[in-house]
């Protein structure tokens, strides 16, 4: 088959979404049209050119989306309809489009009502606009509308966990069900980091969705502790909020050294205000990491409350929780190879993603309810 996987930006969870599906699709031919590349950077041919390096194998062509911006601008998104279209028309033939995220989910679906295309067309949000945190109530019932819209034109919407498709059921629309995003899995527990100090960490941009400021909190109770260090792997603009002095921020690492950073602490903890199944918690549970989440769409379905972790409301909560924790190590542990049982069982990258090529050929039956 060939597959068309359009975005208006790819970067770190939808970067890894992409580049999972065309790793376990390897027979397939996967076109991948991007507007904004990682850090904001525009796909131009030197970017796409560094882009590619990131995919698995030699089934992937990348191809620039010109005009396409993330915010809602009406002259701008026009411009981009129309740009999309012609570089579709260049791409024929195709068997099947993937949509990823809200603006080319909008796009593309329109763009599919009005010239009638026939090909199969899905639509994966990753993150559901209508859950953002970092906007007004109002633009939030903007964003839904605009979702709702969106699926009565074309195409059908494919979650990517259990909680993502609820939210759009109780949006009044219906997708088809879901396929749990995944990681590569094992087994057998890594190596944990051994030593008298608890090291908590987590992974992401410093921005508005992963709630740093709630990150500083937690650790600020803890100043002083000399058995508790906190770790926050990534940058961003809100690298103001972190102001605790026992939270150390790496900056962008590489893959390797991420999952190093992960092998040597005991706790993943996440502060996001909403997610769709995050590739970040995932690879903790890999890892064998006990989980302390806030409760929030994506991050629910990657609990079983007391086996593998625990969600939480308030700052004073996971507090509480680490309180906890930390008298009873062994039971860290034991979180821990909940969370790698877990993930082998539910979360297996080979196995979900998979389940595309079925999806892609019209088995709906591959998705859950």
């Amino acid at each position: 088959m060939r597959i068309v996987h359009i975005a208006e930006t790819l970067g770190s969870g939808l970067l890894e979404y992409v580049i999972q599906i065309t790793r376990h699709l390897p027979e397939d031919e996967h076109l991948v049209i991007v507007g904004n590349a990682l850090e904001g950077k525009r796909a131009t041919a030197p970017v796409l050119q560094q882009f590619k390096a990131q995919f698995p194998f030699s089934n992937v062509q990348l191809f620039q989306w010109e005009e396409v911006q993330r915010e809602v601008k009406p002259l701008s998104d026009l411009k981009s309809v129309w740009s999309l279209r012609r570089l579709l028309n260049s791409l024929e033939p195709f068997d099947v489009v993937h949509l990823h995220s809200s603006k080319a989910g909008f796009i593309g679906r329109l763009l599919f009502f009005l010239t009638k295309r026939k090909e199969k067309i899905f639509y994966t949000p990753n993150g559901a606009p209508f859950l953002r945190l970092d906007v007004s109530l109002g633009k939030r019932k903007f964003f839904a509308q605009l979702e709702r819209f969106a699926h009565s034109l074309a195409g059908d919407i494919v979650c990517c966990s259990k909680s993502e498709y609820e939210a759009y059921v109780q949006q009044g629309m219906q997708p088809v069900g879901y396929i749990n995003n995944g990681t590569e899995t094992s087994t057998i527990l890594p190596s944990n980091g051994q030593g008298k100090k608890i090291k908590v960490c987590t992974t992401g941009r410093l921005s508005n969705q992963k709630n740093p400021a709630l990150f500083n909190q937690i650790a600020q109770a803890f100043v002083g502790n000399p058995a508790i260090e906190f770790v926050w792997i990534g940058e961003g603009e809100l690298r103001s909020a972190i102001t605790s002095p026992n939270i150390i921020v790496t900056g962008w690492l590489t893959k390797d050294q991420v999952r190093e950073e992960l092998l040597s602490s005991q706790v993943y903890l996440s502060t996001a205000l909403w997610e769709g199944l995050p590739f970040a918690v995932l690879e903790a549970m890999s890892c064998g990491k006990a989980l302390l989440l806030k409760k929030a769409v994506g991050n629910v379905d990657l609990v079983e409350e007391g086996q593998n972790g625990s969600l939480f409301d308030t700052a004073e909560q996971a507090v509480s929780l680490l309180n906890h924790w930390m008298e009873n190590p062994d039971r860290i542990h034991q979180m821990g190879e909940a969370s790698l049982r877990l993930c082998d069982q539910r979360f297996n990258a080979r196995n979900n993603f998979s389940k595309m090529r079925e999806l892609y050929q019209g088995n709906l039956q591959v998705v859950e309810k």
